[in-house]
């Protein structure tokens, strides 16, 4: 007997195309030579994405009439949904141990994309506008901003070469934003979260030029406003370069970045989607929303994205590293 339990570590693992794949090989190449003449093959798992291996055995299935059959059984969270051996006793799985409210509070948190994985056990296609846009908040005045949480400005520097599909190189874009925590889902270890942005810039500007912008813009914020930069491959030496240039004014952030860009705006799918984004209404909602519909979380889309890559990194800051909460005046 051969057992698999979860191929997935997590979620954002799912997200890569090149984790479906090592993990698919590792099944096919590694796990299934192993069985025996006489065998059973379990596995357990979340079906977290529609190209993961569950679908990709179902495929095989179909394709070779000698690949292994496997029996699927499914217990999706909605009684609607299942379609096995008998009937659920309510709406939901389990309401011995789980309450409608607690089931809604989940989808709520979740968001539509994941919850069709993890609860429904029937994943979709992630596509184009993966942030809603259809309920952001729109606010007058910065009275109505909280007053007793980190904003934080922060920036994405541009390129000043050319990029595939682009007539030029990309902007240094930066928002000034903070989160505020107003509730937390103990059961999946996952905060509520509603974001406030107050300033989104972007410009284009070749080195000492766009460091004087960014000095600038700094001292208009406040000294009290940590100022973080996100710091990829590609610019880690741009980083380092401004960073010493500003130590001499304040202390600054960097944030590593590493993961696809799909895989570190997760978080702020439901954000979008359950309509907990709030901007100060600003000449610079037009291009925030532009990127923000054009998003499709690949690397290298037509449309820049550094509004898209602020957020991130800020969650990365403010939210994941747990900065501590401050009054800032703004």
């Amino acid at each position: 007997m051969l057992i698999i339990d979860d191929y997935f570590k997590s979620r954002e693992q799912s997200e890569s195309q090149t984790m479906r794949d090592k993990i698919w090989d590792a099944f096919i190449n590694d796990f299934m030579t192993r069985l025996a003449p006489t065998a059973i093959v379990i596995i357990l798992a979340t079906p977290w994405n529609i190209n993961g291996p569950r679908q990709r055995i179902k495929n095989r299935m179909e394709e070779d009439f000698n690949f292994p059959k496997f029996k699927f059984i499914t217990y999706p969270a909605k009684a609607e949904h299942y379609e096995g051996e008998g009937i659920y006793p309510g709406k939901y799985l389990f309401p011995e141990r789980y309450s409608d409210d607690w089931y809604e509070q989940q989808y709520s948190t979740l968001g539509k994309y994941y919850a069709s994985s993890l609860f429904d056990c029937s994943p979709t296609v992630r596509g184009g506008a993966i942030l809603k846009t259809d309920n952001i908040r729109y606010h007058d005045s910065i009275n109505d901003f909280p007053k007793k949480i980190i904003y934080a400005r922060v920036y994405d520097l541009g390129h000043s070469g050319k990029r595939k599909g682009k007539k030029q190189g990309d902007p240094t874009g930066s928002l000034l934003l903070g989160f505020r925590k107003i509730g937390m889902n103990t059961d999946l270890n996952i905060p509520i979260l509603e974001l406030w942005i107050i300033d989104g810039t972007e410009f284009r500007e070749n080195s000492p030029r766009r460091d004087e912008k960014i000095m600038m813009q700094i001292k208009e914020d406040g000294l009290q406003v940590p100022t973080v930069f996100e710091s990829t491959l590609d610019s880690i030496d741009a980083v380092k370069s401004i960073r010493a240039k500003i130590k001499n004014i304040k202390k600054t952030h960097s944030v590593n970045v590493r993961k696809a860009k799909a895989i570190r705006i997760i978080p702020l799918e439901v954000v979008f989607e359950a309509g907990r984004v709030n901007l100060l209404k600003g000449t610079w909602n037009k291009r925030f929303i532009q990127q923000v519909e054009a998003f499709d979380g690949a690397e290298d889309g037509k449309e820049n994205d550094e509004f898209i890559d602020c957020m991130s990194t800020a969650y990365e800051f403010l939210v994941k590293n747990n900065a501590k909460q401050k009054t800032a005046n703004h």
